[in-house]
């Protein structure tokens, strides 16, 4: 439902915006192969790098990094 906004019964007003904000990098990438356009997004969805930047989906949305780091540093070694 976040991804299509299918059923936003029951969902709160930061749900809606999460659904929203996840439904436009969606179409923005289908159609550009880049999530960041041609419509405006909140915030820029990184390039894959060696310092491992995701987009956390929460309010508000957020570029983090190391994601389950400690988790795979164990399989690392």
């Amino acid at each position: 439902p976040y991804t299509f906004e299918s059923t936003w019964n029951n969902f709160t007003d930061v749900g809606r915006r999460i659904s929203k904000s996840m439904a436009t990098y969606w179409t923005n990438f289908a159609k550009t192969h880049n999530p960041n356009e041609p419509v405006p997004v909140p915030v820029i969805w990184p390039q894959l790098t060696a310092n491992e930047s995701y987009l956390y989906f929460q309010d508000p949305i957020e570029v983090r990094n190391g994601y389950l780091k400690s988790e795979c540093d164990f399989w690392d070694t």
